[in-house]
């Protein structure tokens, strides 16, 4: 049975619990059971690289959903997070061949974030579970034509 892992930011609890039930209902709708997929929160959207290359680690899912919310203050934060979640994201990709999908928004403002994890399929939580399904089943696509 095929596992997924979804790794959600606390900070901006609002916003990524919005999408956080965007995910699970992407995940439903194409037909992935709550068994199949495990939920670690982590505090922040820093912290979700250290979480996502911890469980890549252990080869046990096939793909890891990643859901935060950067939202643009009065301080540059929202420049360094970005830059340094979004390459080591990408390093995870690259190190374990394991699909890694973005549901982490980066936004200017509260209402761009609420309007990103409304319930919706414009939920980028929804989108980036939409994603990584799409993912598992082109990699299964390919190892059956080998």
């Amino acid at each position: 049975m095929r596992k997924y892992l979804i790794v959600v930011a606390e900070f901006n609890k609002e916003i990524t619990d919005g999408l956080l039930k965007g995910a699970r209902k992407a995940f439903k709708e194409n037909s992935v059971k709550s068994s199949q997929i495990k939920v670690v929160r982590v505090p922040g959207s820093w912290e979700i690289p250290f979480a996502a290359h911890k469980v890549a680690r252990t080869k046990k899912y096939c793909a890891i959903v990643t859901l935060g919310a950067v939202i643009k203050g009065e301080t540059t934060h929202d420049y360094w997070i970005n830059h340094a979640v979004f390459p080591a994201l990408q390093e995870i990709v690259e190190e374990y061949m394991i699909p890694v999908t973005l549901g982490i928004i980066t936004c200017n403002t509260w209402k761009q974030a609420a309007d990103r994890s409304r319930s919706n399929k414009e939920n980028r939580g929804y989108v980036a579970a939409k994603a990584a399904v799409e993912m598992v089943k082109l990699l299964a696509h390919d190892a059956s034509r080998k």
